[in-house]
């Protein structure tokens, strides 16, 4: 929290929306530098998050689609942390985000890295291995020993590949970088705490 608000006071908005808000504690942080939006799908979450908020806060919250807001071209400061994931379009997203920004505006947005430490280190996750995992789940589905989670699985992305999205969705990169490590699995199972693997 302390990450972004500080990042986001370098920025100076006069106006900030969070996209995927969820309990608001980003975007009621923002809110003591600039007038904040909040907006996620999830009802109960944006009430809970209406019901925290301090008295006089420069916050408020929104029930909104991350592919249409109900906004025009009105914020300096668009902020995403942990929503390109669970996207089905993240393309649609990120245009959107863009098309709410005024042209001299910033995005902040985390994307899940596809190739971090934890992942290449666990075979069962290594991108290294992705033929030989294709191979062993053909295998597996052939003999009726395996099938595939129908459920939808959080979306991971490539450093590049994420640049390449930002790029074609409008937005030039001013700077990136990647951070987090954990937790660390051998064949999906932890093999260090939290604390060691940081």
């Amino acid at each position: 929290l302390a990450f972004w608000t500080a990042l986001a006071k370098r920025l100076r908005p006069a106006a900030i929306l969070e996209v995927g808000a969820g309990l608001g504690r980003i975007t009621e942080a923002l809110a003591r530098q600039a007038p904040s939006v909040g907006i996620d799908l999830s009802l109960p979450m944006l009430a809970l998050a209406q019901s925290r908020k301090r008295p006089r806060s420069r916050a408020s919250f929104v029930a909104a689609d991350m592919r249409r807001f109900d906004f025009a071209r009105t914020f300096d400061l668009v902020i995403a942390i942990g929503v390109i994931p669970w996207l089905h379009s993240e393309r649609l997203a990120l245009r959107e985000m863009q098309r709410v920004l005024k042209p001299d505006g910033y995005l902040l947005v985390t994307a899940d890295n596809n190739a971090r430490l934890n992942r290449i280190l666990d075979p069962l996750s290594s991108p290294l291995l992705i033929p030989l995992r294709l191979a062993a789940k053909r295998f597996l589905r052939l003999w009726g020993l395996w099938r595939p989670n129908s459920a939808f699985q959080p979306k991971r992305h490539s450093p590049r590949q994420f640049d390449r999205f930002i790029g074609d969705c409008g937005f030039k990169c001013v700077k990136s970088g990647t951070v987090g490590f954990g937790p660390f699995t051998f064949l999906g199972k932890a093999v260090l705490t939290d604390a060691i693997g940081i």
